[in-house]
Parts: C-alpha cells; sequence; structure tokens
C-alpha cells in the first residue's frame, strides 16, 4: 500500500512538470507571436507619412530630398533606405539618421554606390527603426518616384552613363594652361574653353544664355581661374 501512494504522488509530480512545461512553451509561442506582431504594426503603420519632396541629379550624385510628415505617434527613424532601380535590377543604399516630426532633409547618393544600376529610372525609400533588441529593422517601402514623375530621372541628365564623345565639358582656364586639357580631349571628351570668364556671377550669366540642349554636362577649372575650384563647379 504504501509503494501505490508513492507512485501516485510521482505520478501526480511528473504530471505537474508536464503541465508547467507545456504551459512554458505556450507562453514562448505566444510571446514570440505577439512581439512579431506589434513590430509588423510599429513598421507598417505609423511610418505611412515619409515622402520624397525632390530628386535632383548633380555630377555623379543623386540628391534626394525627403520630408516626414505629422503622424499620431511619433515613433523614432534611425535609418531610411533608398532602393535605386533600373526597372528590372535594384541596389539598397541605407542611411543612417534621425527623422524628426516635420523634419525634411537632403541625403546624397554617389553613383558609385549604385555602380550595377547604369540608368536610375525609379527611388523608393523605406524607413528604418532599432527594435527592442537592437537590431536594425526596414518597413515596406513608403514613396516611389520614377522617371515618369521627375525630369530629372532622365537619360540626358545621366551623364555618366553616356560615351565620352556625348559628355560636354566646359573648361574654365587661363590661356597658357593647356596640359590637363589637351588631357581631357585625348580622352575623347567633346569639350569647350572659355578663358573670359573671371567670376561665379559671369559664369552663371553664360549658362543662361545658352539653349537647353547647348548646356554643358561638367563645368571644369583649376585654381588659375581666380580660385573657382573652391566654388565647386563641377555639376
Amino acid at each position: 500500500m504504501h509503494k501505490r501512494g508513492l507512485s501516485g504522488v510521482v505520478v501526480a509530480l511528473i504530471l505537474v512538470l508536464l503541465a508547467l512545461v507545456a504551459a512554458g512553451i505556450l507562453w514562448f509561442v505566444i510571446k514570440n507571436i505577439v512581439e512579431s506582431g506589434t513590430e509588423k504594426i510599429t513598421l507598417g503603420s505609423f511610418f505611412l507619412d515619409l515622402q520624397i519632396q525632390k530628386v535632383k541629379i548633380e555630377r555623379d550624385q543623386i540628391k534626394v530630398t525627403v520630408k516626414r510628415g505629422s503622424e499620431a505617434e511619433e515613433t523614432e527613424i534611425t535609418a531610411i533606405a533608398f532602393i535605386i532601380s533600373d526597372g528590372e535590377n535594384s541596389e539598397t543604399i541605407k542611411r543612417e539618421t534621425a527623422l524628426g516630426e516635420l523634419e525634411i532633409r537632403t541625403f546624397t547618393i554617389s553613383s558609385s554606390e549604385f555602380a550595377d544600376i547604369t540608368i536610375v529610372k525609379e527611388i523608393s525609400i523605406a524607413p528604418g527603426i532599432t527594435s527592442n533588441d537592437g537590431k536594425e529593422k526596414f518597413g515596406r517601402e513608403v514613396d516611389t518616384i520614377s522617371d515618369k514623375d521627375s525630369k530629372e530621372l532622365t537619360l540626358e541628365n545621366q551623364w555618366w552613363t553616356k560615351n565620352p564623345e556625348e559628355i560636354k565639358i566646359l573648361i574654365i582656364e587661363k590661356q597658357g594652361e593647356t596640359g590637363w586639357i589637351n588631357e581631357i580631349n585625348s580622352l575623347g571628351y567633346s569639350t569647350e574653353t572659355k578663358d573670359s570668364i573671371n567670376s561665379k556671377e559671369e559664369l552663371e550669366n553664360y549658362l543662361s544664355s545658352l539653349g537647353e540642349n547647348e548646356r554643358p554636362d561638367i563645368i571644369a577649372c583649376i585654381k588659375t581661374a581666380w580660385s573657382c575650384s573652391k566654388y565647386n563647379l563641377l555639376i
């Protein structure tokens, strides 16, 4: 009788332990589902008001201006992913940033960062946050601009895709400084040299007098020409 009573106690203890283990497993599963659902809600809902305001191509880079709107519940953005696409392939470039409510910021992306994309036809953005476990996570794409929406995303503006003879270079230099000019010409570029421009204002007046198809893709100069290198004239 004593052994039977002892066996009953052991069985009861085993059943209790099994129940505790099952409860622990169930809680772990429910906890993961709840956390995953919360994370998806955060990434999917709170970042809807993030917009591409403007795209500008300058030199061998693209400048993308992004605005964050006003939201019912502000969540801290820690990064933005820029998805650059040619219509078939895409490259994702990430920028760390703390973009606040109603804030506007311009991000610069070099063409070397999307070297596999020859012609940019579409740019999308996706917000990123740092989750509770310290990992950076990105939500879905919330805004997109394409070559149909922006005159900037045209083949003509993306001069790095052209053959050398199609690239027009305006060279501002004093007479006698021909060594580096000859080197540019030897590479096959279409060049025009102006030695009569002596200020940034004169340069802007000259450019405004040109037709749309006459404007240079690149403006090049060195310090001997009124220290024009400080004006960052390569466009």
